[in-house]
């Protein structure tokens, strides 16, 4: 593979990360309003928005990702399918809410962790390519990432 090559496939990663920060944030905001009647969960997806918001950031700062922007039928698709997810959650009666809140909570760890394995991913990668920069905010990124899953 040529450096041109490897370039474009760390500019691909670091958008498709860019694309799964903003998921990530609807997902979490999505999450947040349907257990605003269960105090003990709403913080965590509360703290989870800002920080996702702070990762992504974080990552379209990444020098290689200027050379490009997020994949638009990519970005539209994964904000419609969380979309929807958060609409048919918000059309939950009380009654089956509790169940919800369990999926919910399945769900939102699953994701996270796919958040770290990309995020491991991406620090191999950018420091691969020598882009110290972005690989310093991946690692920062994963390491908050962790933290979150705990």
């Amino acid at each position: 593979m040529t450096t041109v090559q490897s370039r474009e496939r760390l500019v691909m990663w670091l958008q498709d990360a860019d694309a799964m920060e903003q998921e990530a944030e609807t997902l979490s905001t999505a999450k947040a309003s349907r257990v605003a009647h269960y105090p003990a969960f709403k913080l965590r997806p509360e703290q989870h928005v800002q920080k996702t918001q702070q990762q992504s950031a974080s990552v379209r700062q990444c020098p290689d990702l200027v050379c490009g922007s997020v994949p638009t039928v990519k970005g539209m698709l994964g904000s419609v399918t969380v979309s929807m997810r958060a609409a048919g959650d918000a059309l939950m009666t009380d009654e089956v809410m509790t169940d919800e809140v369990a999926k919910g909570v399945s769900i939102s760890d699953a994701f996270e962790h796919l958040e770290i394995a990309t995020h491991r991913a991406l620090v191999v990668a950018t420091r691969v390519a020598g882009q110290t920069q972005a690989a310093q905010s991946c690692k920062n990124i994963l390491q908050q990432e962790i933290e979150m899953a705990a």
